[in-house]
């Protein structure tokens, strides 16, 4: 049994000498074993570092105080042994190969019985076995992509190959928490692009999507993304469903073909910094003068005053059953697919707008035009913005026209 992750040993004894010393997790190369020559002797765990490749030798049998083992899907576990008094605490190991590895300690310490095979030979680590696997690869050209990428990356940075999709082999390195595919010419996203479950800042900026990639809002994605950066892109339109973003921080949306931003940006509750300039925008919803931003940018943008947006009725027609049904599915988000719902029923959905007060409305509604001023810390765009308000009753109107 072999096992490569962070090790950190520290002896129970120290603190009651006045002694305090913390030793630093190092990377480990860990063998389950016997000692050489001794086919049926007692179970010993081997440390082997790259300060001590000959390793440190650690009885197992009858020698095991107790495991912690509660975050062993972490990839994290402490073995606390009798004697010596250390407590050896794994980290950033294999969640599988670390829950084999206790298991087997497991049996080791009470002297069961157990297969075999899964013992190894307690020899001094190897260079190479001890050697720290790469955290983060950078790529700037095509001559420098490779044939595989290590399974231990965290981040990785794929820029100016000319790529038109995202290889599975990227994919799959599902510990990546950094990506950057900057400066390529992806058209969309794959599915398998899901995988990626702790990726929390992605950067795909300079290629050649068309829509914000539905695979970032609708998989577990959107539960790690905090920052996106989607500028010098081909976009048209966003979806409403952007507000599945669970934790996301800064979105960049500079220099694409945006005409207009959806009611419910304002409603992603953890955004913070957002980016429009260089975008095709006339107005803005009125949503964003409800939430306080730390730094947003709207410059270069096209801007108009237009009364004939404006609807200055306050007759609000009474919403029908079709409408209070539509309203009630929005709000509580309920998924839905063309399976479930006919073709004019998913129409009808699609053309929800949202009040100031985060509430969807079809027909019964009215219309405000104004300028206004955003409230954020920072302002690179214009201090007076055109503003778009559909306002779902006459306690939001009154609300709307005192802002």
């Amino acid at each position: 049994m072999k096992l490569k992750c962070e090790v950190q040993v520290s002896n129970r004894h120290l603190p009651t000498l006045n002694i305090r010393k913390h030793g630093r997790p190092a990377f480990t190369f860990v063998s389950l074993g016997r000692k050489p020559g001794h086919y049926k002797g007692k179970i010993y765990l081997l440390l082997c570092t790259a300060q001590n490749r000959n390793g440190t030798h650690y009885l197992l049998t009858n020698n095991v105080e107790q495991i912690f083992s509660k975050f062993i899907c972490e990839g994290k576990a402490t073995i606390r042994l009798s004697s010596p008094a250390d407590d050896i605490s794994f980290s950033k190991a294999d969640p599988n190969h670390l829950s084999i590895l206790i298991k087997m300690v497991k049996l080791a310490s009470e002297g069961k019985p157990f297969p075999e095979n899964v013992l190894s030979s307690l020899t001094p680590a190897s260079a190479k076995q001890i050697e720290k696997p790469s955290s983060s690869l950078h790529i700037t050209s095509p001559s420098q992509y490779p044939m595989s990428f290590p399974k231990s990356l965290l981040e990785l940075t794929v820029n100016n190959c000319l790529l038109k999709r995202v290889s599975p082999m990227i994919t799959a390195l599902t510990n990546l928490s950094v990506l950057d595919l900057s400066t390529n010419m992806l058209p969309h996203l794959p599915e398998s692009f899901s995988q990626l479950v702790v990726l929390h800042t992605l950067n795909l900026s300079h290629n050649k999507l068309t829509v914000l990639p539905p695979v970032l809002y609708k998989s577990d994605i959107r539960k790690s993304l905090m920052h996106l950066d989607l500028k010098h892109n081909e976009i048209q339109c966003l979806p409403r469903d952007m507000t599945q973003f669970l934790k996301l921080h800064t979105l960049n949306l500079g220099k694409n073909q945006i005409k207009h931003l959806p009611e419910s940006t304002s409603f992603i509750k953890s955004l913070q910094n957002l980016f429009l300039p260089d975008n095709l925008l006339e107005y803005l919803p009125a949503t964003l003068l409800s939430k306080f931003f730390d730094t947003m940018d709207f410059s270069n943008n096209k801007f108009v005053m237009s009364q004939a947006a404006t609807d200055r009725s306050a007759i609000f027609p009474f919403p029908t059953l079709v409408e209070l049904a539509a309203r009630t599915i929005i709000s509580h988000s309920v998924s839905y697919t063309s399976e479930d719902l006919d073709v004019h029923s998913v129409s009808y959905l699609n053309q929800a707008h949202f009040c100031i007060c985060g509430q969807p409305c079809f027909e019964s509604k009215v219309c405000r035009f104004i300028q206004g001023k955003l409230q954020c810390r920072t302002n690179y765009g214009n201090d007076y913005i055109p503003f778009n308000a559909y306002l779902c009753s006459k306690k939001c109107l009154q609300r709307f026209d005192k802002i």
